[in-house]
């Protein structure tokens, strides 16, 4: 049994990282919730000495490949998803300018990352994305000024996120709860 749920535990943190390139060691925890730290740590040396994965512990960040390419948006992204735990039924990387996909209570959600300065450009990629399935887009900022400058169908909400993982939430009129309760 034990040998069992380890293997579908390798498989589950393989599957995220084919799909994220890249998780911290924190994402990691919360993605595998059954895992103790021990456990955890020990699945991680274990794949690196087999060449499997990419342990980088001065970043605390875990890859497939040593020269993977961290994109600091999709791992904020995927703090917006962890958000959303255990709620989530599925998740999965997106094309831009959506980072991620994922439904949480029969809902589909999107999360997408705007950079500074790039309010227009953004506006004009996800205005021309469908909505017919009614997104709840969630849209992550670096300030809140930002917020003024977005405007595309289907806005949920607005966050910052944080490097420890802890997200702010916005509305246009100001600090929300998180939109999942």
């Amino acid at each position: 049994m034990y040998h069992k749920r380890h293997e579908q535990e390798t498989a589950e943190l393989l599957r995220c990282l084919s799909l994220y390139q890249c998780l911290t060691y924190g994402q990691i925890m919360r993605l595998l919730p059954e895992l103790k730290e021990d456990i955890l740590s020990g699945l991680l040396t274990r794949l690196e000495h087999q060449g499997r994965i990419c342990y980088n512990r001065l970043t605390d960040t875990v890859t497939l490949y040593q020269d993977t390419v961290i994109n600091p948006d999709t791992l904020a992204g995927i703090w917006v998803l962890l958000d959303f735990l255990p709620q989530v039924s599925y998740h999965t990387a997106s094309s831009y300018p959506v980072i991620l996909t994922f439904f949480a209570k029969d809902e589909i959600y999107e999360v997408i990352s705007v950079p500074s300065e790039k309010e227009l450009l953004i506006n004009h990629a996800v205005s021309t994305l469908p909505t017919a399935e009614h997104p709840h887009r969630l849209v992550i900022v670096e300030t809140e000024s930002q917020i003024s400058k977005l405007d595309f169908p289907c806005i949920t909400a607005f966050c910052r996120v944080f490097p420890d993982g802890t997200i702010q939430y916005y509305k246009k009129q100001g600090v929300t709860t998180p939109p999942h309760g």
